[in-house]
């Protein structure tokens, strides 16, 4: 009995692989200017808030061009800041966008106003407990 020596990386499997080749290789080139992209749109939907940490408070601002006061509410719940718009002139069209706020904001002191199409919303922090030194008596 004789054995045969089997060598797979010469192999050609499929009989047109050759064909294709070069486009595969020309998308997988592609593929990171597509991640790219795709990264900067939804980059570009995300900068619509930005969030300021402070020392004494966090400054939250949503842009909401065209809306009214009486359009937008503005709730927090569990720890998370739920902004709610809503259009009824041309048939009920809603929209929402949450954000969970830090664990040391002060929700109870929290306030939002809205000015020309911005909403600012101002959360205080909770103090922090300070070291308390006792005298030794």
């Amino acid at each position: 009995m004789n054995l045969i020596k089997y060598n797979q990386s010469n192999r050609n499997l499929w009989p047109f692989e050759s064909l294709f080749s070069t486009p595969m290789r020309e998308l997988a080139s592609i593929e990171p200017l597509l991640n790219r992209f795709l990264e900067g749109e939804t980059e570009a939907r995300r900068r619509d808030h930005s969030f300021d940490d402070r020392e004494d408070a966090y400054e939250l601002r949503i842009e909401l061009p065209g809306f009214t006061k009486k359009e937008v509410t503005v709730e927090i719940d569990q720890g998370i800041l739920i902004v709610s718009t809503t259009v009824r002139n041309d048939g009920e069209k809603e929209s929402q966008k949450r954000l969970r706020l830090p664990k040391d904001a002060e929700v109870g002191k929290s306030r939002a106003s809205l000015e020309n199409g911005i909403l600012s919303v101002h959360l205080p922090k909770k103090a922090t407990a300070k070291p308390l030194q006792l005298k030794v008596t």
